[in-house]
């Protein structure tokens, strides 16, 4: 399969806001588009599952309602399979499965549980964390679900299967910050990105739900926190590799993953400036950096056995572009 479709949020000030769809040619190591594909206006966050979009927007600038929108992508023009409006609630973060789309809001800290019924998004549950929580992210995990604190330096780990109850709080050093939280394939580490202090921790799963701070590494030079903030963390598909991306010095840092320990690879210029997400395809010779403040994405060739950036390949305009996810190969 020589192309893989790419779905990117945008919010541009003065051009259309929506979902923008992206090709990258695999073989050329080129980018076609990108092109509107849908048409909504602050949109904050989306997940892909399979052929289903998921995507939170934050309508309180114009009707004062916001929600979530749930879309079938396999069709050659936007359907929307679902959508449901909630005053007060613009989601952050939403991760979704089968049946449920999972979500939080940061500025009031309220987790809103969606149950896909058959072109409706019906209320399951709702769970009130609090708004100094300042919730940041919301992912699944071996049954379990997680909800980042960033006001409490904690992590949340919660059980559906029991009304949403508190299973666990997994607390970090004051002050750090975490925002987001990526997994290794085999569900033992937990690297969390802490972007007051610019550092990732690894966490290691020693029993059920008992995780250990197994080691912390700077994503940024040393005197960098003062003048960046890092937001962005991926691991590649082989999960050998970890990056992250710090604003304010524009640049990718480059982590190798060795027994769960995160050893630094490389430092580059993102290719513009203020990244704010990136993604590698499966066969880790391309990155996408979208730089959110320069309009730009750019791409990169990489090596795939050492992880690191070869060369600027290509880069496409899109203004204001904040987030995206994979969708499938052709």
């Amino acid at each position: 399969m020589s192309k893989a479709e790419i779905w990117i949020a945008a919010n541009p000030a003065s051009k259309t806001q929506g979902i923008y769809r992206l090709w990258l040619d695999r073989v050329k190591g080129k980018l076609e588009g990108p092109w509107l594909y849908y048409e909504c206006a602050g949109i904050e966050t989306l997940d892909a599952y399979r052929y289903e979009l998921a995507v939170g927007w934050d309508g309180r600038m114009q009707d004062g309602v916001s929600g979530v929108t749930l879309l079938d992508t396999h069709q050659p023009t936007p359907f929307v399979v679902a959508s449901r409006k909630q005053e007060n609630h613009a989601p952050c973060s939403l991760a979704q499965d089968r049946n449920f789309i999972y979500t939080v809001n940061g500025d009031t800290g309220r987790l809103i549980v969606y149950r896909k019924a058959h072109g409706e998004l019906i209320i399951e549950h709702q769970v009130k964390l609090g708004a100094d929580a300042k919730c940041r992210q919301v992912f699944l995990l071996d049954d379990y679900l997680y909800v980042v604190c960033a006001g409490w330096d904690r992590i949340r780990i919660l059980n559906p299967h029991n009304e949403y109850s508190l299973v666990r709080d997994l607390s970090l050093p004051k002050g750090s910050m975490p925002c987001l939280v990526r997994v290794d394939a085999a569900h033992q580490y937990l690297y969390v990105l802490c972007e007051a202090v610019n550092e990732v921790y690894v966490y290691q799963k020693r029993a059920h739900l008992d995780f250990h701070c197994h080691q912390i590494v700077a994503c940024v030079p040393k005197g960098g926190c003062n003048t960046c903030m890092s937001r962005v963390v991926r691991i590649s598909p082989d999960g050998n590799f970890l990056y992250t991306a710090a604003a304010g010095m524009n640049i990718i840092t480059c982590f190798a993953i060795i027994n769960g320990n995160l050893s630094q690879q490389e430092m580059i210029e993102s290719g513009g400036v203020c990244p704010c997400d990136l993604w590698m395809d499966e066969s880790q010779r391309w990155m996408l950096v979208l730089n959110r403040d320069s309009d730009k994405i750019t791409l990169f060739q990489c090596e795939p056995q050492s992880g690191k950036a070869i060369a600027v390949c290509d880069e496409v305009t899109l203004p204001h572009g904040i987030s995206m996810t994979f969708a499938y190969y052709r």
